[in-house]
């Protein structure tokens, strides 16, 4: 989350008028998280959160968001829910821009975590995987492996600036990981953005998940490379008790198939290969809606580390 259009208390009065949760009494913005602008409102009835959709989320992806969060939270997992307005839609647009209001989730993201944590994530992975099985709207992966060439090709000339001497490494695993990539394997909705700050804790319990602007249909296990990517590198190193207690979570309610499995190492590489394009090209190309920028290095180690260790074999 975060802020790049501002807006004043009479600009969410106004907007207020259009919805049956109240009257304004206070609002404060969320600096915290990438994309989008975000913002506390308290009313007399509640406490809600607004998010104005910035460039990177397309208006004609948003039925699907906002669908899948409704789906997702009808089947049982708790996560912002949008409150539709008096003329029956789930957003509306102020500033030239879509908004949505959505109800206001209790917890908070962890800055450090243990085993039980790890656990609790991978099974709320699965139970995401399962509860959607029955979603009927398709999205493809805007960032999925198809996609990285035309990523790397924009930055090309420019990636030796931010990381000296990795230009070379970088296309070479590109193509590896597009010949080496598998054809099929279990695919549904997937949440592919499932780091420590979109997962909301209350005691040693999850609370809720948020951020669901990168979900699409993709690989089951591919979802599960990404968590494993975030939560197991913990102050920059690979934590095999983390990743055992992901994994073991993740199988609660159902297990990871060979085939799967084998291909688990591609799988963790081409995560980290994602999530290394595209902070390498808001690092080169800096957008005023990407208000905190995130350091590609990170998942430049994590890719180096996977492709010289198979942590598979490390259980």
């Amino acid at each position: 989350m975060a802020v790049h259009t501002k807006l004043s208390k009479i600009d969410i009065r106004s907007l207020l008028l259009n919805y049956k949760i109240g009257n304004y009494l206070n609002h404060s913005e969320i600096v915290e998280g990438i994309e989008n602008s975000n913002f506390f409102v308290q009313t007399d009835i509640s406490k809600y959160v607004l998010t104005i959709f910035e460039k990177r989320v397309k208006s004609y992806d948003l039925p699907f968001f906002l669908q899948l969060m409704c789906h997702t939270q009808k089947k049982g997992i708790d996560c912002p829910v949008p409150i539709t307005n008096r003329k029956g839609s789930q957003f509306g647009i102020i500033k030239d821009k879509k908004f949505a209001i959505f109800n206001f989730l209790q917890g908070k993201s962890l800055e450090t975590w243990n085993n039980g944590n790890c656990f609790e994530v991978g099974k709320k992975i699965s139970d995401f995987h399962f509860v959607n099985k029955e979603f009927k709207l398709k999205r493809n992966n805007n960032f999925g492996i198809n996609q990285f060439l035309t990523i790397y090709n924009k930055i090309e000339n420019k990636v030796e600036e931010v990381l000296p001497g990795c230009k070379s490494f970088i296309i070479k695993e590109i193509y590896f990981l597009k010949e080496n990539y598998p054809k099929k394997l279990p695919k549904g909705i997937i949440h592919a953005d499932l780091f420590p700050d979109n997962v909301l804790f209350i005691k040693k319990k999850i609370s809720g998940i948020i951020d669901f602007y990168f979900s699409s249909l993709d690989y089951l296990i591919y979802d599960l490379s990404i968590a494993i990517n975030a939560w197991c590198f913990p102050n920059k190193s690979f934590n095999k008790e983390f990743f055992n207690n992901l994994i073991r979570g993740f199988q609660y309610r159902k297990k990871i198939t060979n085939i799967e499995y084998s291909y688990l190492n591609i799988c963790l590489r081409t995560a980290a290969m994602r999530f290394l394009l595209t902070r390498l090209f808001d690092t080169i190309y800096p957008s005023s809606d990407i208000v905190k920028k995130k350091n590609p290095k990170e998942f430049f180690d994590i890719l180096n580390f996977h492709k010289l260790n198979d942590i598979t074999k490390a259980r």
